[in-house]
C-alpha cells in the first residue's frame, strides 16, 4: 500500500485512500464504477483497445519514473470509471501489490498471472531479472487480449508458460479484422521474448499505441457515412485524454 501510494497522483492509476493491518491488512481505494478490463474483453473497438493501452503506458510510466515496477499487468487489473456516454469509460491501473523498488526486488513473482507474465518471470537464469521490461511484455500481452479479446497463450498455468518460454504468439491480425496497419509488429515487439528486443522504454511503446489509434480513427473518418455535423466522439475522448 505504501508503493502504491507514492504513485497514485497520476491520473490513470487508481487512487489510495487508506490501509492498515488491523485485524487483517486491508486497504481501501478510490471507487472504481465500471467493472474490469476483465470483463470488456471481446467487446471494445479496435481504436478503444489501442486508446486502453495507451492509458496503461502512462500508468506505468509513473511508476517507472520512480523506480517502480507493477510485475503483475492483467485484464483484472485494470478498472474504468464510468464517463456520461459520450466518452470511452476511463481506465485506471490498480492492485500494486506485486511492485517492488527495482533495487529491492526479490526473487519471489509468488501470485502473478502466468497468461501475462514475461519469460524472465519463469525463467530467470535465461531471461534475465524482472524489471521494467517485464511491465513492457505485460502491457503488450493485455493490450494483445483487449483486441482480441484472449491472451497470447490459452491453457493450464504449466501449458502457458512452456508456451510464453517457447512459442511464438500469433499475431493479433489472425483473430480479428480492422487493424491499423503495423499493428502486429508492434504489439509482438513488446511480446519479445528477451528483453533487449523489446522496446527501450514504456514511453515507446506508447507512442506507438497512440499512432496506431490516430491511424484507425483517421481512416474511419475517411470512410464512414457520418451525417452532416456529426462529431466523432472515440477521437474526442483520444484528443481530450492526450491533454491530461
Amino acid at each position: 500500500a505504501e508503493t502504491w501510494d507514492k504513485i497514485d497522483d497520476n491520473d490513470h492509476i487508481v487512487g489510495v485512500l487508506d490501509w492498515g493491518s488491523d485485524p487483517v491488512p486491508w486497504i481501501a481505494m478510490e471507487y472504481m464504477d465500471g467493472g474490469s478490463l476483465q470483463d470488456r474483453l471481446g467487446e471494445l473497438s479496435v481504436a478503444e483497445a489501442l486508446w486502453v493501452g495507451v492509458c496503461l503506458c502512462r500508468a506505468v510510466r509513473h511508476a517507472h519514473r520512480r523506480g517502480i515496477a507493477h510485475l503483475d499487468l492483467k485484464p483484472e487489473n485494470v478498472l474504468f470509471r464510468e464517463t456520461d456516454g459520450d466518452t470511452w469509460d476511463y481506465p485506471k491501473v490498480a492492485d500494486w501489490g506485486l511492485a517492488k523498488m527495482l533495487l529491492e526486488h526479490s526473487k519471489s513473482v509468488e501470485g502473478m498471472s502466468p497468461k501475462y507474465a514475461a519469460p524472465e518471470q519463469f525463467d530467470e537464469e535465461t531471461y534475465g531479472k524482472t524489471d521494467d521490461f517485464t511491465d513492457i511484455y505485460a502491457v503488450g500481452a493485455v493490450v494483445y487480449a483487449a483486441l482480441t479479446g484472449e491472451p497470447p497463450f490459452e491453457g493450464t498455468a504449466a501449458s502457458v508458460m512452456q508456451s510464453v518460454l517457447n512459442d511464438e504468439p500469433e499475431p493479433p491480425s489472425e483473430h480479428v479484422d480492422g487493424l491499423p496497419e503495423g499493428t502486429d509488429e508492434v504489439i509482438l515487439k513488446a511480446l519479445e521474448k528477451r528483453k533487449e528486443d523489446r522496446y527501450e522504454s514504456i514511453l515507446d511503446l506508447r507512442r506507438e499505441l497512440e499512432r496506431l489509434v490516430e491511424e484507425k480513427l483517421d481512416n474511419r473518418e475517411e470512410t464512414e457515412d457520418a451525417s452532416e455535423g456529426e462529431s466523432d466522439l472515440e477521437g474526442e475522448n483520444f484528443v481530450e485524454a492526450e491533454n491530461k
